[in-house]
């Protein structure tokens, strides 16, 4: 990537509803570094990844919604943009730059969950990054994620999920335990100042109070507010209990795809009657994350087969 060089980014990471939004509000605090609204940009901009990027295909990022909402001036981006080797990394590096500049802070950040699936990329991109990887109770996160307008209500693809991104989070942290850094949700509401100041030290920032302090940081745009006000409100406790909310049988399945993780990342597992478990496991197996691959490839081979008679 030439043209344009960020001063170690932070980047936080998670699986949805995991409290990234709080995270990255808390950091956006922070005097020295930019944290602007989520941008889903490795996610909403993926078709042009590989390519020499033109005028064209940075007016149509500009022109996504969530790159709308940086408030981003069109010119200095433009002029920017043209100092670069127009990859797809490097018009991300610009607008993370550009909004950095607009802000007034030396650094730059950017959450976008489920980034934490190319987390590689960031690295990649940016060799002296910082990433942050929230993790919560995953009973919370999906009971959270079921009362969400955006999103849809099938448990077993939402437990399928949250394990996979608590899996890829700790992979992360393995592979690179100087740039990358798990944060447990739980840990950051009981006991805020520590937790904070444990992260700062890992981004190589100096703590400051007013992170502590109530209030928005630009993080969360207007359209956001009404999911997302918590994060600009004083840092509580988790309250869990998630699971209380779903049905009988919605308890069910969950415990029957994540329990075990639960328990292995000591948080405690979805209390439901054995035999509904039982009959869960059933109709959920399928979604478990060693067995999703297999039933991929099936799937494909079924559709082959198909494709062929009916042709």
């Amino acid at each position: 990537m030439r043209g344009i060089t960020l001063k170690q980014p932070v980047f936080v990471v998670g699986h949805p509803r995991s409290g990234t939004t709080l995270l990255a509000t808390v950091l956006g605090r922070h005097s020295l570094l930019a944290m602007p609204p989520e941008t889903q940009y490795l996610i909403e901009q993926a078709p042009l990844d590989g390519h020499r990027l033109g005028a064209e295909d940075l007016d149509a990022i500009l022109a996504n919604p969530r790159i709308a909402d940086l408030g981003l001036d069109r010119d200095a981006v433009q002029a920017a943009f043209a100092a670069t080797d127009r990859s797809f990394g490097a018009a991300f590096a610009v607008l993370l730059d550009i909004y950095r500049r607009q802000c007034g802070k030396p650094r730059a950040g950017e959450k976008s969950p489920m980034h934490l699936a190319h987390a590689e990329r960031l690295l990649e991109w940016f060799p002296d990054a910082r990433i942050l990887c929230i993790e919560r109770n995953g009973a919370d996160v999906i009971a959270s994620l079921m009362r969400m307008p955006w999103s849809h209500r099938i448990i077993r693809r939402h437990g399928y999920d949250w394990l996979q991104s608590l899996r890829r989070g700790r992979a992360l942290e393995a592979r690179h335990p100087a740039q990358a850094m798990r944060v447990r949700y739980e840990r950051l509401t009981a006991a805020p100042e520590a937790e904070i100041r444990r992260i700062c030290a890992f981004c190589g920032l100096p703590f400051e109070p007013s992170m502590l302090s109530p209030g928005a940081a630009g993080t969360v745009p207007d359209w956001e507010r009404g999911w997302k006000a918590d994060a600009a409100r004083p840092i509580a406790p988790a309250r869990g209990g998630g699971a209380a909310g779903l049905g009988r049988w919605q308890r069910a399945e969950l415990a029957a795809m994540c329990n075990r993780e639960l328990r292995a990342a000591g948080y405690p597992p979805v209390a439901a009657p054995m035999l509904l478990r039982l009959l869960a496991w059933l109709t959920v197996w399928p979604y478990h994350p060693a067995l999703r691959p297999v039933f991929a490839r099936i799937r494909a081979f079924v559709r082959r087969r198909t494709a062929r008679w009916t042709s």
